[in-house]
């Protein structure tokens, strides 16, 4: 008889099975949050857009975002961004991005659409996925559409204070309008 010793190998491979369970945990975990920040994109009041870097090529809009524009989310997808906007608002927001790129700290511009009397405050950051840089614009109402939105208390705020990760939401002036449980208990 003839034996060999396989200890070794069965290690090894419980080693692999440990280690894809925990990434299957990882990825489910993952997935539920991209699920809860889906959901907050989706609700959330105020309007926010994803744009390609590059071409400045809207990626997303909420429907918000369309609300405001007053065109369907899925025509907004693959639009020039600046095309919304009048002439000196896009001279506006192209000075915004290029601060916002070269990390700068760049307050909110007031930007009008093109055709519309609103003013809105357009504020945008930089972030990279997969390998490619974007822009999340968030474009909300000036004064007393503002106010009024805050004074409203919107349906955000009460998904906000049942997320399980901790959420803070400010005005533009940076003032905290609202915390949930989770961040207070961090």
């Amino acid at each position: 008889a003839v034996g060999r010793d396989l200890r070794g190998l069965a290690a090894l491979q419980q080693r692999l099975v440990d280690a894809q369970q925990s990434m299957e945990g990882e990825y489910s975990r993952l997935r539920q949050a991209e699920t809860r920040y889906r959901l907050l994109f989706q609700i959330a009041s105020e309007a926010v857009v994803i744009l390609d870097g590059s071409s400045l090529r809207i990626v997303e809009a909420n429907p918000a975002a369309s609300q405001l524009t007053g065109k369907p989310a899925k025509k907004l997808a693959g639009r020039n961004f600046l095309e919304s906007f009048n002439a000196e608002s896009q001279r506006r927001i192209q000075q915004h991005f290029a601060d916002v790129k070269g990390a700068t700290r760049a307050g909110p511009v007031s930007v009008k659409l093109d055709g519309k009397k609103t003013e809105l405050m357009l504020s945008a950051s930089v972030f990279r996925q997969d390998g490619a840089t974007h822009y999340l614009v968030k474009l909300a109402p000036t004064s007393e559409a503002a106010s009024a939105w805050l004074s409203s208390r919107s349906n955000l705020f009460d998904v906000v204070q049942k997320l399980p990760d901790g959420f803070v939401v400010s005005d533009l002036d940076q003032r905290i309008l609202t915390a949930n449980s989770a961040f207070l208990d961090m």
